[in-house]
């Protein structure tokens, strides 16, 4: 079993960190934790949140769209949103043929599921209440505080400090001045501080802090296999217990991604390419590279990727992906006028059943290959051609050599270079809870 990863084991303390976190592998997922479903994982098998057989994705929906075959599971992420009483998983499939994912998206697929968590909306809903408790408390002090403020300046506007007193015939400023004590105005009686039902003073007495910990959350998770356990044989029904998957299966933990100096600087403008030219008479291809606008943004690309080389997954809720390269569909879709303007949102297709605009969650990079390979697929005889044939053997001559295999539809694991995932805006699902797909874009290094 590989060593866990240290999440400041390779980095210096004085590092500035962005809102981006990184995903990565940290050792084979453990037999208890296979059914649950609150734990991120990289392959093996999905595992559905306790919803009635009904909610559930049908087996059709991970189905490649050009080459009509199953898909594998690439990823599940726990990713419950702030605030909410929901539980949240998302799912991202990926056909390993390399000729559909040349296709385009339709051979990656994304599935966004809900679960109404009972426990947790009463912890919210137990959480809200005791915030607008809080304020009724702290609004109510400063109207009593502002109420006795007036009744004093009242009293000052009302007392005269020169007139005779009724007793001793002297004047309040004579008493004051010469050492006898004044006579003071009974003090106004300030608000009666709140009380609990059993009459002892309440200061904060709420839980906030115990209920929305770390430890709550694992109560949440033992509660969750314990509704697994009582759906057991609902799920060995499920069509994820005899479908393909990569026998691989990892978990998948988080580190907030580190931002070097060489990371926050500006990437310098692309230099002005030079006339020389080839033998041949054309221009070189690395000027061309530069002229495209490709070397800037993959340079970036790297330069990002160096903080964490290992990193399969970059989440960052309604933030902006990172761009592999400046050429190709995607990149003119969503940067129409260039990386370093604002990425253009809008050009993501909205939410189908509420019309909501989408935002981007996370991106899958380019170390899943190495993490998921052709081999270590459950039904990988099926779906490899024969190693006895010719065709077989040219395909893996062109594999070594760097070619494209652009006539084969052999079995051949990820060749995309980063998928981009883009979720409803408004977490919304057609049935409250349940399932709903997301949209999925791809870059290729082909694109270059």
């Amino acid at each position: 079993m590989p060593t866990p990863y240290e999440d400041e084991s390779d980095y210096e303390s004085d590092e500035e960190f962005s809102e981006v976190q990184l995903g990565l592998a940290d050792g084979p997922l453990e037999s208890e934790d296979e059914a649950n479903p609150l734990v991120s994982r990289i392959g093996g098998r999905p595992v559905w949140l306790p919803l009635a057989p009904s909610k559930l994705p049908p087996a059709s929906l991970v189905h490649c769209e050009y080459c009509q075959r199953p898909m594998q599971l690439l990823v599940q992420i726990f990713a419950p949103l702030e605030n909410s009483a929901f539980d949240r998983n998302l799912f991202v499939w990926g056909c390993a043929r390399a000729a559909c994912q040349r296709k385009g998206p339709g051979s990656v697929k994304a599935v966004r599921m809900l679960k109404h968590n009972q426990r947790w909306a009463a912890k919210l809903a137990k959480q809200a209440e005791r915030k607008r408790v809080r304020q009724e408390r702290e609004e109510a002090k400063k109207r009593a505080e502002a109420e006795a403020e007036a009744r004093r300046l009242a009293q000052e506007r009302t007392t005269n400090p020169f007139k005779l007193g009724g007793g001793g015939g002297t004047s309040l400023l004579g008493e004051s001045l010469f050492g006898a004590p004044p006579t003071i105005a009974p003090a106004t009686a300030e608000a009666p501080a709140m009380t609990s039902e059993d009459g002892h003073e309440s200061e904060d007495d709420d839980d906030d802090g115990a209920d929305f910990d770390g430890e709550a959350r694992l109560a949440e998770e033992l509660a969750m296999k314990a509704s697994l356990e009582e759906q057991r044989a609902q799920l060995q029904e499920d069509w994820t217990r005899t479908s393909s998957y990569y026998t691989t299966s990892l978990y998948l933990n988080t580190i907030p991604e580190p931002r070097r100096a060489q990371d926050v600087a500006a990437v310098s403008e692309a230099p002005a390419p030079t006339k020389e030219e080839s033998v041949g008479g054309e221009v070189e291809e690395y000027e061309q590279m530069t002229i495209d606008g490709m070397d800037d943004v993959f340079e970036h690309f790297t330069r990002r990727l160096g903080t964490e080389a290992r990193q399969v997954v970059r989440y960052e809720y309604a933030g902006t992906p990172l761009p592999f390269s400046a050429v190709g569909p995607l990149y003119k879709q969503l940067w129409p006028a260039g990386w370093r303007g604002p990425m253009n949102a809008s050009s993501v297709p909205p939410c189908p059943h509420c019309g909501a605009p989408r935002v981007f969650e996370l991106q899958l990079m380019p170390n899943l290959a190495n993490l998921l390979r052709v081999e270590k697929l459950s039904d990988a005889d099926s779906v490899l051609p024969s190693t006895n044939t010719e065709a077989h053997r040219q395909a893996e001559i062109s594999s070594l050599l760097g070619l494209k295999d652009t006539q084969s539809d052999m079995c051949t694991g990820i060749v995309w270079s980063t998928a981009m995932v883009f979720v409803c805006s408004r977490d919304c699902c057609p049935d409250t809870e349940g399932w709903a797909e997301e949209w999925v874009g791809l870059q290729h290094e082909g694109d270059l």
